[in-house]
């Protein structure tokens, strides 16, 4: 019985796609407002 048969890949990617696009979004905001997060990685200088 393997589940994996049932997965909707393109519901899976899309929701994927979804997300990293809101991921993307904050950081862009982030990088264009300089706000100045300890620890994350990104860079706004």
């Amino acid at each position: 019985n393997h589940k994996t048969k049932d997965v909707d890949k393109d519901k899976c990617i899309a929701a994927f796609d979804k997300c990293h696009t809101k991921e993307k979004a904050l950081i862009a905001w982030i990088k264009a407002n300089k706000i100045k997060i300890l620890n994350s990685g990104i860079k706004v200088a």
